[in-house]
């Protein structure tokens, strides 16, 4: 004689859909997840289990949903293997694999390509620029420059000084006969009636007065 409270409870994975059962009926199937007591193999709601959550994928017989790999992300349900999950996207990062969504923008100063595990998954090379959710990095404007590695901008040239290309890691002097203000990517010529023997001039007002009896 057997009592109903010496029965097992239908294994987590596994569903038992019928009375009488002397084993569980079969594996969860795809998409789905069953957790204790499982009459379905597609069951749609706890506490039985139910269909597989945003940010992970549920194989046959799962128990709960399996949160998809580093590097990618799950936006959508019933999901039933890995291949369902998606690389994240350039600009973002992954590391939180079972959120429905990226982890959150790549950092200032650093970019990511798609698949990216952490937030710096790449550093930015001298003479460019990376602003938060960069893909990839910026070569700085002419008139900017930027000698260091992970920056998130550009600074301006320094006066007296030229930054004539895109990219520019130094510096250069402005050259005698001109000069530059901030943020110069070319030089100026001093104007007619005046002229400068020195490099590294800042503004028109340090050009010099033409010589008595030149011109």
């Amino acid at each position: 004689l057997v009592f109903v409270s010496q029965c097992t409870v239908c294994d987590p994975g596994k569903f038992c859909d019928s009375v009488g059962l002397s084993l569980p009926r079969g594996l969860c199937d795809p998409g789905y997840y069953c957790v204790l007591g499982a009459k379905s193999s597609t069951p749609l709601s706890l506490p039985e289990g139910g269909l597989c959550t945003a940010g992970g994928y549920c194989e046959a017989g799962s128990s709960a949903p399996a949160a998809c790999p580093p590097g990618t992300f799950n936006n959508v349900t019933g999901s039933k293997s890995a291949i369902d999950c998606q690389l994240c996207p350039a600009g973002y990062y992954c590391k939180d694999s079972a959120k429905p969504a990226p982890t959150g923008p790549c950092s200032p100063g650093y970019y990511c390509t798609s698949g990216a595990t952490t937030a710096q998954q790449f550093v930015t090379p001298a003479g460019y620029f990376s602003e938060s959710g960069s893909s990839g990095p910026v070569p700085c404007e002419a008139g900017t420059y930027n000698p260091t590695t992970n920056a998130s901008f550009c600074p301006l040239c320094p006066a007296s000084f030229l930054c004539s290309n895109q990219s520019t890691v130094l510096y250069q002097s402005c050259p005698v006969g001109h000069y530059c203000p901030q943020g110069s990517y070319r030089a100026i010529a001093c104007s007619r009636g005046t002229f400068s023997n020195v490099p590294n001039l800042s503004s028109s007002s340090q050009c010099q007065t033409c010589t008595p009896g030149k011109y």
